[in-house]
């Protein structure tokens, strides 16, 4: 009885230990933004807020998004593929 436990402790400590790995993030095919603060975008008549970069995996209206209310960042973030979504921000 004792070795059928080490065996099911062991596989559990092995699941355990290996199941971060399988679902691990991978950042850069998550959304990567910068944010550009409006004193510097008035001075170069750019739009201000999260500047969402260019990536094969976003969807997006156009090419650069920017992002300027906690409500668009969400609403952007929710238009986007569950693995790119588990990605992150």
């Amino acid at each position: 009885m004792s070795r059928i436990t080490a065996v099911l402790m062991t596989l559990a400590v092995s699941v355990t230990l290996f199941a971060p790995v399988a679902t691990a993030q991978e950042r850069s095919q998550g959304i990567s933004v910068h944010m550009l603060p409006k004193r510097v975008a008035d001075i170069g008549g750019r739009p201000w807020g999260f500047t969402v970069d260019p990536s094969t995996k976003l969807k997006a209206a156009s090419p650069r998004p920017v992002l300027q209310t906690d409500e668009e960042m969400l609403s952007f973030i929710r238009q986007q593929d569950a693995a790119v979504q588990h990605n992150g921000l």
